[in-house]
């Protein structure tokens, strides 16, 4: 059956509009997928921004109310050590204390010494949910016991005047200040990369400004 001219014309002209209508359909849709992906990489990159600034928030609370207060009292109490050393010669166990040592070290013991490892040991027991990776450092246990045992045996003597020669005291941990010392560095270290992300973020976000 053949079509009357003004029938094709017709016909060509409907094809054509169900062509348009299918791109616009095509469009619409294309246009909605990409509006609903922006939407998404808006929210990834704000949830991941939240992240990081979180993340940078409790580093900074790591370095200020932790490790850089903890370091500066260890700091603090190995100068102090240092000057009672040239006052009491007898503390490298090469001689035995004279009566002037032995109050010379007394004096330093509680003016300094218990004070400081009290500061220290509070810090620790109040702070301990800042710890690096949640955990408790074997220098930060030998202290506490440390702090411990030098103040119940010092007050013993004090108050009872009981010796405590035949206990071997837990000692000072030689290697808790290296250690704070490096765990501050890398905090620091880890707080400054995510300082620069923020950083980055920020001037991304910045509208363009076209001359």
């Amino acid at each position: 059956m053949t079509l009357s001219f003004p029938d094709q014309v017709k016909l060509i002209l409907l094809d054509k509009l169900a062509i348009g209508i299918v791109v616009l359909l095509g469009a619409f849709v294309l246009n909605r997928l990409l509006e609903r992906y922006k939407v998404q990489q808006a929210r990834e990159k704000e949830i991941e921004m939240l992240q990081v600034a979180a993340a940078r928030q409790y580093l900074q609370r790591q370095v200020e109310e932790l490790y850089s207060p903890l370091f500066g009292l260890i700091q603090r109490a190995q100068q102090i050590y240092n000057i009672a050393k040239a006052k009491v010669p007898s503390l490298d166990g090469s001689s035995v204390a004279t009566r002037q040592e032995a109050e010379i070290w007394r004096w330093f013991v509680e003016t300094y010494f218990l004070p400081i490892n009290q500061q220290i040991g509070e810090l620790i027991r109040s702070k301990i949910y800042l710890l690096e990776n949640g955990e408790l450092p074997e220098s930060f246990v030998r202290f506490l016991e440390h702090e411990t045992q030098f103040e119940c045996l010092h007050r013993l003597w004090q108050d009872k005047q009981v010796t405590s020669d035949s206990i071997k005291g837990a000692g000072w941990p030689k290697d808790i200040q290296h250690g704070v010392q490096e765990t501050l560095q890398r905090l620091r270290a880890h707080h400054e990369v995510y300082a620069r992300k923020v950083v980055r973020t920020n001037i991304a976000a910045l509208p363009n400004v076209s001359a």
